[in-house]
């Protein structure tokens, strides 16, 4: 099974990068209006992902292993970008009914939903082996030519009617001595009922009987019951526990899309305000313009530093372009996730727990109750452990009971009832299978190891993992520290150089660097808190403890979309290249 415990990259999460490379060298540097503003970006921080091992088929019924993890839409290329329908009062969409309409809507989960229905399916397949089979079939046959077979000669009949008439007469001598009146009667009696069968004998003609008619009429009911079927027992207790993994997987995917969905709202929300940095940083650059242009006209100022100063507020203008069309891309990728195609808007969400300061030992003991990967991975060793029972069972006999129904139409033969029927105990003991059940013995032990060094490994990875994401969020952290002082120092040196500058000591160069410097500072400090929520996002997943959102359900396909759906496959050019 493919862990959903994967990095998560999100294209929103690499719009500070834009940021950063907008001023990463010189005092004003401003990337061209055609590049991609998350070319440069850095990845954004995801937790390390722990292995499963997801429960193999076995027994004739479809296991329906974990479905894979969504991915989340990634930077860096034209497929990647996603765009919104414009409309002109946005609604504002909160981290909690983002979550919602990522339930309802994601298309991954919607599909992941419909992998739970075919397994259920799989549990009325398994059933089979334990219950009764009904079948009931029915049949016209034409036969050319129509055979038939001749029972009796007409001279064996004379011979007969000759012997039964001497017969008579015999009897008829002996009643006329007969001195009893009862017994002569008795004897006349029988003499003619002697002299009749010879005179039926005599009379009868040779008769042809149809052996098979020309046309014949059958059919036939069979109920047959499985009485024992050693195999059935685990099998059917595996299918309904592979309806558990398939849910359970549901449950991993829906944290992962959770999880993708709030990362990308963070990203969103970072990149929001990336738009208010570079708006208010043109707004330092007009109003410094502004006060060069006044210097000039005063003639304490050259013309060549008003010309910087109109430099500053062009590059400042596309910085503002840049981060609003970064803004775009970020909605447009929170919108694929859930579901959203109109603009709309975000808001800052509330700040996530520092669960990071909690004992690690504590961590590591909540990780193993509750992730949902190790729920997966205990039902896949109860599903082995089944499995070797299955082996077993392939030793012992199996016994049915069958009883059959029939009727045909040709009852002028050697059958005379139309309707017959048969009532069969049966019992099959394998004798000899060519090695397979010890070969499935073999196999169903090594399985089992499988399942147990699996067990193992992710035991050995939880701690790291936990020990590397608390770590890793520390490092953060301090980052954050670091950036909000360097900030403050840069507000201090800024607000000097603009008072020197009044009083004509300092240079427009040199409020032109202190004012960047201020806004370099803020972007760092947005990407520094973008990484420690993302860190702290990381380290719940890792916990197994994301929120794997409302109480919503992923909406099925409607009749709409299925018509939209195969009218797009029609418009799809089936042929080879």
């Amino acid at each position: 099974m493919k862990s959903f415990y994967q990095p998560v990259r999100v294209a929103p999460l690499v719009l500070v990068g834009a940021a950063l490379a907008i001023a990463s060298s010189g005092r004003a540097q401003v990337p061209g209006g055609g590049g991609d503003p998350s070319a440069q970006a850095p990845a954004a921080a995801a937790p390390a992902a722990p292995s499963g091992g997801a429960p193999s088929g076995g027994g004739g019924f479809s296991q329906g292993g974990a479905a894979a993890a969504p991915s989340a839409p990634s930077g860096g290329g034209p497929t990647s970008r996603y765009g919104l329908i414009p409309r002109d009062a946005p609604p504002l969409i909160e981290l909690g009914e983002a979550m919602t309409r990522a339930t309802e809507n994601n298309f991954d989960l919607r599909i992941a939903n419909e992998k739970v229905v075919q397994q259920e399916a799989q549990v009325r397949k398994a059933w089979a082996l334990l219950l009764p089979n009904v079948s009931l079939g029915g049949s016209y046959t034409y036969n050319y030519p129509e055979q038939t077979v001749a029972f009796g000669d007409e001279e064996q009949f004379r011979q007969q009617a000759l012997l039964y008439s001497n017969l008579a007469n015999i009897v008829e001598q002996s009643a006329a001595v007969q001195t009893d009146p009862q017994a002569r009667r008795e004897s006349q009696e029988s003499a003619a009922q002697l002299r009749a069968v010879a005179t039926q004998l005599e009379n009868q003609k040779a008769a042809d009987i149809v052996v098979q008619p020309a046309h014949l009429l059958g059919a036939q009911a069979t109920f047959n019951m499985p009485l024992f079927n050693g195999r059935a027992i685990p099998l059917l207790q595996n299918a309904y526990d592979a309806v558990d993994v398939v849910e359970l997987s549901n449950r991993q995917a829906r944290a992962a899309i959770m999880l993708a969905v709030a990362q990308a709202y963070y990203g969103a929300v970072t990149a929001q305000e990336l738009v208010q940095l570079s708006q208010k940083q043109l707004e330092n650059s007009e109003r410094h313009r502004t006060a060069v242009k006044d210097r000039v006209e005063l003639g304490v100022a050259t013309p060549l530093v008003l010309a910087r100063a109109e430099l500053d507020v062009a590059r400042a203008e596309q910085q503002v372009r840049t981060s609003r069309n970064a803004l775009q891309s970020a909605l447009g990728a929170l919108g694929f996730l859930v579901g959203e195609e109109e603009e709309f808007a975000v808001t800052a969400p509330d700040a996530i727990a520092a669960v990071e300061l909690e004992k690690e030992p504590d961590l590591v003991s909540r990780a193993v109750s509750s992730r949902i990967d190790l729920k997966i991975q205990k039902a896949a060793l109860t599903i082995a452990d089944r499995n070797r029972t299955d082996a077993w069972m392939m030793f012992l006999p199996s016994v049915n009971l069958t009883a059959q129904g029939r009727y045909t139409s040709n009852t002028s033969g050697f059958t005379s009832q139309p309707v017959t029927g048969a009532l069969i105990i049966s019992a099959q003991v394998p004798l000899y299978d060519g090695g397979q059940r010890y070969a499935a013995l073999r196999e169903s032990a090594s399985k089992i190891r499988e399942e147990l060094l699996k067990v193992r490994k992710a035991e050995s990875e939880i701690a790291r993992q936990v020990r590397g994401n608390i770590a890793d969020i520390h490092v953060k952290r301090e980052g954050v520290v670091a950036s909000e002082r360097s900030l403050a120092l840069a507000k201090d040196a800024a607000a000097n150089a603009e008072a020197l500058y009044e009083v004509g000591v300092a240079t427009d160069l040199d409020v032109t660097d202190a004012n960047l410097a201020v806004f370099l500072s803020e972007v760092d400090l947005l990407r520094q808190r973008l990484d420690l929520e993302q860190s702290r996002l990381g380290l719940l997943y890792v916990l197994g403890e994301f929120p794997e959102g409302v109480d919503a359900k992923p909406r099925e396909i409607s009749e709409k979309e299925t018509d939209q759906a195969r009218a797009l496959m029609d418009k799809v050019d089936a042929s080879a290249d």
